[in-house]
């Protein structure tokens, strides 16, 4: 299943270094002007993708953070649990993991650095951390332009954590809604 994953990424990644040369470029004062040049390689392709989607800006420093998700409920995941399930709530795609590598590069999504809601980010699906089919971290996945990151919830729905997201993650996100879509969701 990886190795499915990393052929989407490599073809989202080849199709966002597509021809621009005939593509118009309408700028203003006010509008900045596009880069239209053709990244060099697929990690330029993908660092240009980065910065586009990486949370941050105003809207993020002015977010009241939430607490990062304790380091021993992910030792906890990293050792012991047995399936992963993504549930996106307006694409036609999940997705479940139960291979312990796979669970792992899952876990590995998750970022040290705290997150709190960001006003005007939605929420694209729900992630599962299962052990012995109980949920042991659940939680909104957040994967728009400024907009990536995790925010754990309780078993009342209320979030008490929050996480951003690793490139590793960023790339997972990215090939399944290219997927789903046929192109990036803004």
């Amino acid at each position: 299943m990886l190795r499915f994953f990393t052929f989407l990424l490599v073809l989202t990644l080849l199709a966002a270094c597509g021809d621009t040369e005939n593509t118009p470029t309408v700028t203003t004062e006010n509008t900045p002007k596009k880069n239209t040049e053709k990244p060099a390689s697929k990690q330029e392709a993908f660092d240009n993708l980065k910065g586009e989607l990486a949370t941050g800006g105003a809207a993020y420093e002015a977010a009241e953070k939430l607490p990062s998700v304790e380091l021993k409920v992910l030792e906890n995941l990293w050792l012991n649990a047995d399936y992963v399930d993504y549930v996106y709530y307006e694409l036609p795609i999940s997705a479940s993991l139960d291979n312990q590598n796979a669970i792992q590069s899952a876990v590995a999504h998750i970022a040290e650095q705290p997150a709190g809601k960001i006003p005007g980010c939605k929420a694209i699906g729900r992630v599962f951390y299962q052990i012995e089919g109980e949920n042991v971290l659940q939680g909104d996945i957040f994967f728009s332009k400024g907009c990536t990151y995790f925010l754990w919830v309780d078993d009342q729905g209320t979030y008490y954590a929050g996480n951003l997201m690793m490139d590793s993650a960023l790339k997972f996100f990215a090939s399944n809604i290219k997927a789903a879509t046929g192109g990036m969701r803004q």
